[in-house]
């Protein structure tokens, strides 16, 4: 996965949700990183609008706060041709 079109929003917002943690700290969590992030753009990401910088480094964090894999966000070969 090396691009933004090959992350889909829904399944971040679902790994989100299957942590069972707030949105609010999964956004603090990222901010703890030293990130700048806000809840604002969680909601984004959750639309496929992508931060213009340090987009891969906010999915690694949101993937390590809910204990998945950053490729757990993407789009499979099933999702892109049906």
């Amino acid at each position: 996965m090396k691009t933004t079109q090959d992350i889909n929003g829904q399944k971040i917002k679902r790994a989100v949700r299957a942590s069972g943690f707030t949105k609010e700290q999964v956004v603090a969590s990222v901010q703890d990183c030293g990130l700048r992030f806000s809840l604002a753009g969680l909601d984004k990401m959750y639309r496929d609008e992508f931060p213009l910088n340090d987009t891969f480094e906010i999915l690694g964090a949101i993937a390590l706060k809910c204990g998945c894999l950053v490729s757990d966000f993407g789009e499979s070969l099933e999702t892109k041709t049906a």
